[in-house]
């Protein structure tokens, strides 16, 4: 058999079928279509797994049920309005005792045992530790880099935007929540996990509106419909504040049974706005994602950026399809746990993957919004500086052209972070190119010279 090379027109519908899924409206869809799945699982028809009956059925199945009465409910009866596929009370978690007592005799006590409900999904909710210990290790790693070279000016003393430094507060926030919930399966802690996730969505959201305002200073087509983005920023910023404090107080004060209807449809409004703030943020993302295609293109000014941009945009597309590959596993592990527990010769844990796959791509939006936050203040600038089309990147402006544009600043470009990688490749990390030099000492002088 003779293996012949696909036609050009297979490539171009293959390639035309990627990029149709990539553009704005196709990540809209297909996000739209997923999270209509999970919304309806999650609030609207959630699988009643913590009743007893069922929790009885995959115990009979799993065969193991001395310890399931041990440890039954030991953080006390399950009332959190969803359950997971994994078995509830079956093992224990041994971890460091973190004192001593003089009541210890055995030879063992410097561990403890720790009864939870969920051990898989409880171990796993850790990894949300990962993107928030990552740039925190990579700051000092700059800040010993700013002081082996000794240039108080030099890259290393970059320092994270605001947006960045609250997405890794609520990301802690998240790791502690989730590990509660899975630990205990109480309604509290349910809560406790749900909120930061709305918060770290509500701030996706404002970061990315912020970046669109930013680019709308510069010739590129990431405008906003506004004549003043700027105000309309500050409103939005306002507002984002107000509902999300406002959604938190009226759900976490109408927990009595007199206002459980209020409660849930507070609840209803959470899971349904999430969803669409979870589709709106990846869909503005890819619109300005077109803009900074356009403004870092070959004949423009700010082309010296191209490598942050093309570094960002490759980790959205990856963490795009993380976050796709880990809703399909949290849809899997609630719509058909049945077959997983039963017709399988062992649970998979889906919804530990599914923790796995959104701690990586939460850390690659991550670095996606800072880099695009970053882009966003540095592409206008610069346009500004040199004019939109122009030879050289680093060329100044002259006097006459730098009055009209408002351009009088002198000194280096912005220095960007782009995509590096660490531990063999596996961990992506921002790193930094030495900075683009003044008209003193710009390529074009260089080369009269």
């Amino acid at each position: 058999m003779t293996l012949t090379p696909s036609s050009p027109e297979t490539v171009v519908k293959k390639a035309d079928w990627a990029s149709r899924l990539a553009s704005p409206t196709g990540i809209a869809t297909s996000l739209g279509l997923l999270l209509c799945v999970t919304t309806t699982q999650y609030f609207f028809d959630p699988p009643q797994l913590n009743t007893e009956a069922a929790q009885a059925r995959f115990i009979a199945i799993q065969g193991d049920q001395q310890e399931e009465k041990k440890f039954l409910n030991y953080w006390g009866t399950p009332d959190a309005e969803f359950d997971w596929c994994e078995a509830n009370y079956v093992s224990t978690l041994s971890v460091p005792r973190l004192w001593s007592s003089s009541d210890e005799t055995t030879s063992d006590s410097a561990w403890i045992e720790v009864p939870v409900a969920e051990s898989w999904n409880t171990v796993t909710s850790v990894l949300y530790l990962f993107p928030v210990v990552v740039p925190f290790w990579n700051y000092f790693r700059l800040l010993q880099m700013k002081s082996a070279s000794g240039d108080a000016n030099s890259s290393s003393s970059y320092s994270y935007s605001p947006a960045a430094v609250r997405a890794l507060v609520f990301l802690f926030c998240i790791m502690i929540g989730t590990t509660l919930f899975h630990m205990t399966l109480r309604y509290w802690a349910q809560l406790v996990d749900e909120l930061p996730i709305y918060y770290i969505m509500l701030n996706g959201n404002f970061a990315v509106w912020n970046c669109r305002r930013k680019l709308s200073r510069s010739g590129n087509k990431a405008k906003l419909p506004s004549k003043n983005p700027d105000r309309v920023s500050w409103a939005l910023a306002r507002f984002t504040v107000c509902w999300g404090l406002g959604l938190s107080m009226g759900i976490l004060t109408t927990l009595s049974p007199e206002r459980k209807q209020l409660h849930q449809v507070l609840r209803g409004l959470m899971s349904t706005s999430f969803s669409i703030l979870f589709v709106h943020e990846f869909y503005a993302f890819a619109r300005v994602f077109q803009a900074l295609d356009q403004a870092t293109g070959e004949k423009m000014a700010a082309r010296k950026f191209r490598k942050s941009f093309v570094d960002a945009r490759s980790m959205f597309h990856l963490a795009f399809l993380e976050l796709l590959l880990a809703i399909l596993c949290w849809v899997v592990d609630n719509g058909f746990c049945s077959a997983l527990r039963t017709r399988l010769p062992f649970y998979p844990q889906t919804h530990a993957w599914w923790h796995f796959w959104t701690v990586v791509g939460l850390y690659h939006m991550f670095l996606v919004t800072e880099i695009v936050e970053q882009l966003a203040v540095a592409v206008p600038e610069v346009e500004a500086r040199v004019g939109g089309e122009r030879d050289e990147v680093c060329t100044q402006a002259d006097s006459s052209e730098g009055e009209k544009k408002g351009a009088g600043r002198t000194g280096p470009f912005p220095e960007l972070p782009h995509v590096g990688t660490v531990c063999g490749g596996w961990v992506h990390i921002l790193v930094f190119d030495e900075p683009c030099e003044d008209s003193e000492n710009s390529p074009a002088e260089k080369k009269q010279n």
